[in-house]
């Protein structure tokens, strides 16, 4: 009976263990579902769409020059935009927005859930093993 309760438990924590992902992969689905959101939400009347996505605000802003330092005007309007707190902050202030709205979409939608109890005891001499199971919406 012993031996049934140990399989009993490593079945549970396998499970488990299976279900779970990490940080990383729980972050790139969010991007994902955000520019998905974004792309989804663009139109042609806002005019062109530009690069919303978040990028590493920690990237030198002098490994982006060329050697020789001469950049043209377009090059320089690109790189003062690129590099603007103000530009960062408001891309930051869209993504926020729409992971906001990706939250509300995850309360709102079919949610499936599962549940498995299982419970050993011991006593008088005999063991006693119960389980049980749910699932639903």
């Amino acid at each position: 009976m012993r031996c049934l309760s140990w399989v009993l438990v490593l079945v549970v924590t396998t499970g488990m263990l299976i279900g779970c992902r990490s940080r990383d992969k729980f972050k790139t689905e969010a991007d994902e579902e955000v520019y998905e959101i974004l792309n989804s939400k663009w139109q042609d009347q806002y005019g062109e769409i530009g690069n919303y996505q978040i990028s590493d605000p920690n990237i030198n802003s002098e490994d982006a020059l060329p050697e020789s330092r001469e950049l043209a005007l377009s090059e320089a309007v690109g790189m003062a935009v690129s590099y603007s707190r103000e530009y960062q902050t408001t891309k930051e202030s869209l993504y926020s927005t729409a992971l906001g709205l990706t939250d509300t979409r995850h309360q709102y939608a079919r949610q499936w859930f599962g549940t498995i109890d299982a419970d050993y005891a011991l006593g008088n001499g005999s063991d006693e093993i119960t389980a049980g199971a749910g699932a639903g919406v």
